[in-house]
């Protein structure tokens, strides 16, 4: 934390600088805001892994980590106006948790369909989209 004030007050005294009419304390504190988040995205990883395709199915695993949220993409057309769209669908059907015996790590395991749609991991607000969809345009359709 005292690490997290010094490179505030460094990056508000280098805006001050630059732009002598900015409110130091206001400045201050949108600086230390800044890095508060940063830290803690930077610091949290999804660890996504995928562990096989078997029969169309694929099996993948991420780390378990309290508000990561797990989803597939699927694109659609509106029947009214023709336009395409994406859709999010949560695993409502949920995850099986597992631990992995040589490291200890503890893991979500989740299993989709092939080319049902992209698989998408959010983490506050950092996303991380993992391709699970093919291009029918290769295909001629």
């Amino acid at each position: 934390m005292k690490n997290l004030f010094k490179a505030a007050h460094k990056m508000t005294r280098e805006i001050k600088e630059e732009f002598n009419e900015v409110d130091y304390r206001a400045q201050f504190a949108i600086c230390l805001s800044y890095l508060q988040n940063n830290k803690e995205e930077e610091s949290v990883e999804i660890g996504y892994q995928e562990i096989g395709n078997r029969n169309g199915t694929l099996y993948f695993a991420v780390n378990n980590i309290e508000g990561l949220k797990v989803a597939y993409l699927t694109k659609e057309k509106n029947l009214y106006n023709g336009k395409t769209f994406t859709k999010r669908h949560d695993f409502t059907s949920g995850c099986q948790i597992g631990t992995n015996k040589k490291t200890g790590e503890v893991k979500r395991l989740y299993q989709i369909e092939m080319n049902t749609g992209d698989i998408e991991i959010s983490l506050g607000g950092k996303k991380e989209v993992i391709k699970n969809s093919c291009d029918l345009s290769v295909w001629g359709l």
